[in-house]
């Protein structure tokens, strides 16, 4: 396996995963850093996937920001694993939309809608334009 110049992907990915929940949660770098017992610059570091982020920290992190530890690796691309067996058949290629600061705030605000039939509803309605749109590019 070649090395990786500049932060690997994965190192990358599980970065802006921690930053997306963050930012989910109204939580600042300074809050998750005081949390997790390092500077601010260290969880900006994580979140640019310029340091790794070990195990242990992982842990603690999901357990800040109300995750299973997979869901840092939910989409994680699969670079340099060519040689180790996938048990998923599904690959991404396709940037991750959780990134996207209006997804970002349309979760946020979603999650306070608290009538099941308005959220489904609302999701019914999402999943309309969305068709119309495939409709219209076809």
């Amino acid at each position: 396996m070649a090395p990786v110049e500049g932060p690997h992907p994965v190192d990358t990915y599980v970065g802006t995963r921690i930053k997306v929940r963050r930012k989910l949660l109204k939580m600042t770098q300074t809050d998750l850093a005081n949390a997790l017992g390092v500077s601010y610059q260290q969880v900006q570091k994580y979140e640019k996937g310029d340091n790794r982020v070990s195990a242990s920290m992982l842990h603690a992190t999901a357990k800040i920001l109300g995750v299973q530890l997979v869901y840092f690796f939910e989409g994680a691309p699969d670079v340099g694993m060519s040689d180790v067996p996938v048990h998923q058949t599904k690959g991404n290629s396709k940037p991750d939309p959780m990134v996207k600061p209006d997804v970002i705030r349309l979760i946020r605000e979603f999650d306070r809608i608290i009538d099941p039939k308005v959220r489904r509803r609302l999701i019914d309605l999402a999943v309309s334009f969305a068709e119309s749109e495939i409709r219209r590019e076809a």
